[in-house]
Order: structure tokens, then sequence, then C-alpha cells
């Protein structure tokens, strides 16, 4: 649960449940940091895990294609990177923007489009994971512009798992997974900011793509290896117990 429970019967549906809770896991520090302001200190920090490849397949670039993944809403800040990307379009071409996902902001968004920005973004729908992979892989940026906390930001962390540069908000919990300048850039919500990101991407992308890939080991061990040590360490001590 990732919220200060703001109704009554939520917060104290929560209370009650406390009750009965020896450890609150949380899967960033940002999220602890909600937890710990409510006054509930039975927290710990593990990341939620990642996989990471041994090696992975160089993929071809499907053309300079910049890529949204998640619900197409305005807490995902789905509005804000299309109308990013309408000022990316008078300044530069040869661009392509993917919006993967579905959402109720998804025909508001279309229909904003003039007929030359429809032709360089693409609504591209819910596809498998697999296939989201895929393309990300192909990208040559993955952008995720939330407006709302974030408790973790999964689809970045995928991003540099594929070895591809992020641009994402000082939201929630993704300033943890996205190191500033180095694995890509940490902007506000808002349009400027991101143009702004995009545009020193695409400037930066060998540099970023050269860091994220010499980062595999580091990442892989704070987003994979240290999790599991940690779930298995906390399950060992409450079998000890028993």
């Amino acid at each position: 649960m990732y919220c200060k429970c703001p109704r009554p019967f939520y917060r104290c549906f929560f209370e009650i449940l406390l009750k009965f809770v020896d450890d609150v896991i949380c899967i960033s520090s940002k999220q602890k940091h909600i937890f710990d302001s409510n006054n509930i200190e039975i927290t710990d920090v593990i990341y939620n895990i990642m996989p990471f490849q041994k090696e992975k397949k160089k993929k071809k670039l499907r053309g300079k294609v910049v890529t949204f993944i998640g619900r197409i809403t305005y807490g995902k800040g789905a509005d804000i990177f299309v109308a990013a990307v309408k000022k990316l379009l008078k300044k530069r071409k040869g661009l392509t923007f993917e919006l993967i996902g579905e959402g109720f902001l998804k025909n508001t968004l279309k229909r904003s489009l003039s007929k030359i920005e429809n032709s360089s973004i693409h609504f591209v729908g819910q596809l498998s994971y697999t296939e989201t992979l895929n393309r990300i892989q192909k990208s040559i940026g993955i952008i995720v512009p939330s407006r709302w906390e974030e408790p973790f930001g999964r689809v970045a962390l995928e991003s540099l798992a594929c070895g591809v540069p992020v641009i994402v908000t000082n939201r929630g919990g993704l300033p943890e997974i996205v190191t500033e300048s180095v694995y890509g850039y940490v902007v506000e919500p808002q349009v400027g900011p991101v143009v702004a990101a995009v545009e020193k991407l695409l400037k930066n992308q060998i540099t970023l793509k050269k860091a994220i890939s010499c980062a595999q080991k580091k990442l892989k061990k704070k987003f994979y290896r240290e999790p599991i040590s940690q779930y298995k360490n906390l399950y060992m001590s409450y079998v000890a117990k028993d």
C-alpha cells in the first residue's frame, strides 16, 4: 500500500492491519519516507528484483525512436510526453515517438495531433512483456514523465537492464534508479525540462549507453543480488523465531 490514506476509512483499516504486522517492506526509500512520516516506523527497504541477462544481443535500432511505456494517464505524464514531442518535432527531423500502453487519455491525445505529428507519434497499444522489452532495446531512449510519486519505477530499471538511457521525473523512487547525467536525466514533470532532457540525450546517447553498459554489474548487485539476500535474511530471521 502506497499512500497517506487520506480517507478516514482506509486509514483506520490500515492502522488496524498494522497491529498484526511485524515488518512493512517498502520498495524504495521514498516510499519508506511516506510511511515514516505517518508514524509507521516498522519499515525496511528492499528494492524490486530485476533479472539481468549475462549477455545481451545487440538489437538493430529502429531509427531514432524515443518511447513512453505505461498507462496513458495524467498520473503517468502521457500528456507531458506528447506535448514535449510536439515541441521536439518543430526543431528536429527524423525522430519517431511511441507510446506503449492504454489509458483514458489515449483518444484525447490522438485527436490533438496534426497530420504531420500523427505520422511521427505512434500509439501502439498494449504489448506483451517480451515485445515491450524488444522495443525498449531498439529505442534510443525511454521517457518516464510521471507526475505521481512512483513507488519504484520498474520501466526505468527495465530500460537500464536493456542498456538504454532513461529520462525520468524526480517523483517517488525514480531518482533512486536513474543516476543524473550517468544513466540518463532526472527532471521536473514539466514539458520544458523533458524537451531539454531529450535534447541532451540525443547529444550524449553514446556516452550514456557506455556508462550503462559499464554499470551492469553494479546495477545487478543493487537490484538483483542484494534484494534476494535481504529477503532470504528476513525470512530466515522469522524461521529462527519460530
